[in-house]
């Protein structure tokens, strides 16, 4: 990626302290992780399933917000939205493991 976080890509101008998606403020995130109604309904829906945190929706919005630049879209989408809902149940179905094999 040419830029270095969403904020530069949309307005060409780099964000002070910001040089990554997941170094987004609260209000730098609302601002441009804004989700259409359907993308909106189906993290809603993801929350309540998966018992998730406000935190976790945070953490969903700033991956999909990632994985929208790499696909080279300015919106975050629906199919953005489940691609960071699915990374994030993958890491709670791991989180606490070892990837190390068994000592014999």
């Amino acid at each position: 990626i040419v830029y270095s976080s969403t904020m530069e890509l949309l307005t060409g101008v780099p964000v002070a302290n910001t040089n990554c998606n997941a170094q987004m403020t609260p209000r730098l995130t609302e601002r441009y992780c804004r989700l259409d109604e359907t993308s909106r309904r189906l993290l809603q829906r993801a929350m309540e399933k998966f018992d998730m945190s406000a935190r976790a929706y945070d953490r969903i919005l700033k991956v999909a917000r990632t994985i929208a630049d790499l696909a080279g879209s300015q919106d975050i989408g629906p199919d953005h939205i489940r691609e960071a809902i699915s990374y994030r149940n993958l890491d709670r179905a791991t989180w606490g493991t070892t990837s190390q094999a068994p000592v014999q």
